[in-house]
C-alpha cells in the first residue's frame, strides 16, 4: 500500500539513489521500535523504486518482503551500480 501511494515515479534516478542512501543511514541509526519500523518501510519503498527504475527483480513487495529481501535487492543493486558499495554499508546489520 505504501509503494502504491509513493510518488517517486516523477523523481530522477540520481534523486532516487540519493534518497536510498540517506534512508539507509537512517535505517541503521533508528532508535525505538516504532522508529525502526518507519525507517525500514521508508527505505524499502525507496529501494523498491530504484530497483524498478533500473529493472532489478526484487521481492521487496512480495510475500518474502523483509530483511532478507532487502539484502538481496541491495546486492543486486550493487552489481548494477558498484559505486554505491561504500554508501549502502551492507556490512551493518540488516
Amino acid at each position: 500500500m505504501v509503494v502504491a501511494e509513493d510518488e517517486s515515479d516523477a523523481r530522477s534516478l540520481p534523486d532516487l539513489v540519493a534518497r536510498v542512501v540517506a534512508l539507509r543511514s537512517a535505517l541503521c541509526g533508528a532508535g525505538d521500535p516504532a522508529a525502526r519500523v518507519a525507517s525500514a518501510v521508508a527505505y524499502d519503498v525507496a529501494l523498491t523504486r530504484v530497483c524498478e527504475r533500473v529493472r532489478i527483480r526484487h521481492e521487496l513487495t512480495g510475500e518474502l518482503a523483509g530483511p532478507e529481501a532487502r539484502h538481496k535487492a541491495e546486492l543486486q543493486l550493487l552489481e548494477r551500480m558498484p559505486s554505491l558499495d561504500g554508501v549502502l554499508s551492507l556490512d551493518k546489520p540488516r
